[in-house]
């Protein structure tokens, strides 16, 4: 009686099948194992101290071997993948920050959003002259030049009450010392003009009375020349005040930009008025944040027409922020 053999035998096309499935096995592993990075400790800062609605907000990502980024701004918005992204946050609030660094790790950090400035429109902001010299008990004159007005209230901080109503206002201070005028125009009480002006003594003069007594007699006090310290302090804060430096206003602002945009003009000529410098101060030109430097490089050899300019000013200092609609046509040579 024969026996009977058994033979094993493999499909080829199914150890093809596991050759290639070990393949891409190992294939992926290796990928994985050379690109690995470690997560580290995430480190990243927010530029800036204080935030308001509507700022350009960077972040700054300085984690080590970070390789992909995946920023959450903590308002529902689209996540940013770059290293230093950019936000605008449309509502105040304390918004929670998330960073995802290499896929692996997190860190938070927490950011207070206040309301954003009030927009001061300095067009309505009443403009008036004081005169160079004010003596108490003299009357001097106060004009105001601001176009488009139709009624005028004028403060001269001592009665308590409007001492003028008319476009020239004369008045006389009765007594020395640091004083503050207010102006408002057409009854608006949100723009206020106020100026601080110091009121000079009247001229001391001391008359010697007639006595019956010799002259050899007669006692005269030595005459003391009317100078008080405070004045003098009065004296000096002026002076400073005469050195601040200038910020054109916002039509001078306007002809100056079309004199860039003409090449007339170079960008360093607006560095001193703007708080931040031109690499940093914002722009909101026709509802898109940019910065200073970007929005003349945008106007740069271009035909310009302003429709709408408002700079927002620190006190009536520096600029911080301009908020412009214009339209724009490319100069053909």
């Amino acid at each position: 009686m024969s026996k009977s053999t058994c033979q094993f035998r493999i499909d080829p096309l199914v150890l093809n099948w596991f050759i290639w499935c070990i393949l891409i096995t190992l294939s992926s592993f290796g990928y994985k194992y050379y690109y690995y990075e470690p997560c580290g400790e995430i480190k990243f800062e927010v530029e800036g101290e204080t935030h308001r609605v509507g700022d350009l907000i960077k972040f700054e990502d300085y984690t080590q071997r970070a390789k992909t980024y995946e920023w959450d701004f903590g308002d529902d918005s689209e996540k940013a993948l770059d290293k230093s992204p950019v936000h605008v946050y449309a509502e105040p609030g304390e918004y929670l920050i998330k960073l995802t660094v290499n896929s692996c790790k997190s860190a938070m950090q927490k950011l207070l959003i206040l309301e954003k400035e009030p927009i001061i429109n300095q067009a309505l902001i009443p403009k008036f002259s004081t005169p160079a010299d004010i003596i108490a008990g003299q009357p001097v004159r106060f004009t105001c030049f601001t176009k488009g007005a139709t009624s005028w209230a004028w403060r001269f901080g001592e009665s308590g009450q409007v001492d003028a109503s008319r476009r020239t206002a004369s008045y006389a201070f009765r007594k020395p010392g640091k004083k503050t005028v207010c102006l408002i125009i057409n009854g608006n009480n949100k723009y206020i003009a106020k100026k601080t002006i110091y009121v000079k003594p009247k001229p001391h003069e001391k008359k010697m009375k007639a006595v019956e007594a010799p002259l050899d007699q007669v006692q005269i006090d030595p005459y003391i020349p009317y100078a008080p310290e405070e004045f003098k302090a009065f004296d000096e804060i002026k002076k400073q005040e005469e050195q601040k430096p200038y910020i054109p206003g916002d039509e001078e602002l306007i002809a100056m930009l079309y004199n860039y945009a003409a090449g007339q003009l170079k960008a360093e000529a607006f560095e001193p008025f703007l708080c931040l410098g031109t690499d940093k101060a914002i722009v909101n030109a026709n509802k898109e944040l940019m910065k200073f430097s970007d929005f003349l490089e945008d106007i740069k050899g271009s035909d310009i027409r302003m429709k709408e300019f408002v700079s927002i000013r620190e006190e009536d200092k520096c600029i911080v922020r301009i908020d412009v609609r214009y339209k724009k046509k490319i100069k053909i040579f």
